[in-house]
């Protein structure tokens, strides 16, 4: 009996041993795992963020009426000595030499991809790919429009592991935000005065105004769009020419936080959050979200405003107005039309700085 009892209390205690060391080296595992992942994402970030500064110092400042490659080099028709001098980093093209444009997706480890600058003077517009897009010039020639003054984008909808990059999609912006550029983007006629988003999904367009206002004409009815706002345009499949729906009514953005590059912008942004709001009376705004801060300036009433952040009290919003000018008001004071707010912060952000030299000039 004590034999057996003894062989018992044997078994047991080795029993145990080896599941502590089980347990040891799931530990050991797990925590191997999480310092695989803190250097891959840290490895990602750091490579983003060089090539954001390679094709910064490339690209950013290059003529209007030119195509500037920043990244990997483009699929280009027509083919010929035109689209290989788009081959390499810096190249720079006419707009008007080129009739289509696929963009390369961007690649997993953050080691690179398509970026590509069309800056359109004759339609006042600047475009910029990022990642997996296709644009093609829709204006005949012989016409008595601008070439690129109507185009088709379709873009890719994969998912990648780099989560420094952004979603594949097209960035619009007008030149000169004294004038309204009006283009026609997919068959749906867009009146901007400000930075739209654009990209493919299944059979629909998405719109995103980020900044200013947009006017989204389709099957004769039209929508207008607040930045944060956006709207969508079914289509038939495969074919991004004719539009299938008016334009959906506009809701608060859904995409969360936008990872967008804004460093990259010719008119770089400070990104709405999801909807607006708007003053009931006339209100203070203010540089900071107390009354202690300073008064920037009275917002009158039925003023319609972009959300850039809240506090973490959430009593006082940072917002935008129309003209440009950013400033906190108190929540309470406004009337809102939002979704969630996630950019949080007790102080007004810094401007966005270019990458590289081009931060310092």
């Amino acid at each position: 009996m004590r034999l057996t009892l003894i062989l018992f209390s044997s078994l047991c205690a080795i029993g145990l041993f080896a599941v502590s060391g089980l347990f040891a080296r799931a530990s050991d595992d797990q925590q191997t795992f999480h310092l695989n992942q803190f250097s891959d994402n840290q490895i990602c970030t750091e490579a983003v963020t060089q090539f954001y500064t390679q094709a910064t110092n490339v690209c950013i400042g290059a003529p209007a009426g030119y195509i500037c490659n920043g990244g990997s080099a483009p699929h280009v028709q027509p083919e010929g000595h035109i689209a290989h001098a788009l081959n390499s980093l810096g190249a720079l093209v006419p707009s008007n030499q080129i009739d289509s444009l696929h963009n390369r997706r961007f690649d997993d480890a953050g080691a690179g991809g398509g970026l590509i600058w069309m800056r359109l003077d004759e339609v006042n517009t600047n475009l910029l790919l990022l990642g997996d897009v296709t644009v093609t010039n829709r204006i005949e020639a012989g016409t008595s429009f601008p070439k690129w003054m109507s185009f088709t984008v379709q873009t890719g909808n994969d998912t990648l592991t780099c989560g420094d990059w952004p979603i594949n999609s097209l960035i619009v912006q007008n030149v000169d935000r004294m004038t309204t550029s009006r283009i026609v983007v997919n068959g749906a006629s867009l009146d901007v005065n400000g930075t739209v988003m654009i990209f493919t999904v299944a059979d629909q367009t998405v719109f995103v105004a980020l900044e200013g206002i947009l006017r989204v004409l389709a099957y004769r009815q039209p929508q207008t769009l607040l930045a944060g706002q956006e709207t969508r345009i079914t289509y038939s499949a495969g074919d991004w020419t004719t539009p299938f729906s008016a334009p959906a009514i506009p809701i608060p953005h859904t995409l969360g936080t936008l990872n967008m590059p804004i460093e990259l912008f010719d008119r770089p942004i400070s990104l709405p959050q999801p909807g607006y709001v708007t003053t009931e009376a006339t209100v203070n705004l203010r540089t900071g979200p107390s009354t202690n801060h300073a008064l920037l300036y009275q917002v009158p009433a039925e003023q319609n405003m972009t959300i850039l952040g809240k506090n973490s009290a959430g009593d006082w919003y940072h917002v935008r107005l129309a003209n440009g000018q950013t400033g906190w008001i108190f929540a309470e004071l406004l009337r809102r039309n939002h979704g969630l707010i996630e950019q949080v912060y007790e102080q007004t952000p810094v401007p966005p700085q270019r990458y590289g030299t081009a931060g310092h000039t």
